[in-house]
């Protein structure tokens, strides 16, 4: 049975104790929400994180630190392509740290989201950050 949230509730009842119960540094959620000329991907995940973007062949990398692991369905990847935009897939990676070495900066351990084009031409998009009613980030 689904205990929900009850919409008469004062918004504290509903708070949920995601911190507590959530594992730490867990990418938890992935979405994908289509807008009139626009898509809106997100991140969710009980801890604060950064997020950084760059192009990497056909593809998007949104590479976020403060997060190592992958949530259960996180691990999933999203089939986007019957949206009439621009990202057909959206998939996710861990990502190990990696010393310095000649020729190539550190790399610190996070999480890699893919998103890749229809065209194959990717762009970059604009970030925000929040941390929500729920205290996830």
């Amino acid at each position: 049975m689904y205990g929900g949230v009850n919409p008469i509730a004062p918004a504290d009842a509903n708070k949920v104790k995601h911190k507590d119960a959530a594992a730490r540094r867990t990418l938890h959620w992935v979405g994908f929400q289509q807008q009139t000329g626009a898509v809106e991907v997100f991140l969710q995940a009980a801890e604060p994180f950064t997020v950084d973007q760059h192009v990497e062949g056909g593809a998007l990398i949104v590479s976020v630190t403060g997060v190592t692991k992958l949530g259960k369905n996180t691990r999933r990847p999203i089939d986007t392509r019957f949206f009439d935009g621009p990202i057909v897939r959206i998939t996710t990676r861990a990502r190990k740290a990696q010393r310095a070495r000649r020729g190539h900066a550190a790399v610190a351990a996070g999480v890699d989201v893919v998103l890749a084009f229809r065209d194959g031409k990717p762009t970059t998009g604009d970030l925000r950050t929040a941390t929500e009613a729920d205290g996830m980030y």
